[in-house]
């Protein structure tokens, strides 16, 4: 005997392919989302190496806070005298960050990665390297940091850190 299907039990062949469209639509958004935060993280190098702090005033949002072995600071004037007092070009010093993990996929992100750098400093090499944990989030200003501390493992003159 044929099964009975009580009719508006059928559900339209184009219902599942809205969902996965749908469901295709969030997955990118959140992909794109991920990597505009990654670029976010990469640009924080980019200007601190050139000694462009004003630019940091964009990359942070005017309430962040910052933490980093020479203290806390909150907001857009701590956070930018403390940046101020270091943002002379750095000519020989150079960033780099690696191991970008995002640990939140909703806004706000958390995201870890590792940084290191190599500098000069009176006829010295420098080298160092760290952590980065930040809190970031993207709004109607951008995507912007909302907290970063910055764990320095590292920072040895190249003489004496590996005599």
């Amino acid at each position: 005997m044929p099964s009975r299907v009580r009719v508006g039990s059928l559900r339209s062949p184009l219902s599942g392919l809205r969902s996965d469209r749908a469901a295709l639509r969030a997955r990118v958004r959140s992909l794109e989302d991920r990597e505009r935060v990654r670029e976010h993280v990469y640009a924080y190098c980019a200007i601190v190496d050139a000694g462009r702090t004003d630019e940091l005033r964009n990359w942070f949002a005017p309430d962040a806070e910052l933490l980093t072995r020479h203290g806390r600071y909150r907001g857009e004037g701590e956070i930018m005298e403390f940046y101020g007092a270091r943002g002379r070009p750095h000519v020989s010093k150079r960033h780099f960050v690696t191991d970008i993990r995002i640990l939140e996929s909703q806004f706000p992100m958390e995201v870890d990665s590792t940084f290191l750098w190599t500098d000069a400093a009176d006829g010295e090499s420098i080298i160092g390297w760290g952590r980065y944990s930040d809190v970031i989030d993207v709004g109607a200003r951008g995507v912007r940091t909302l907290r970063r501390e910055i764990c320095v493992d590292v920072d040895a003159r190249l003489a004496v850190g590996w005599a």
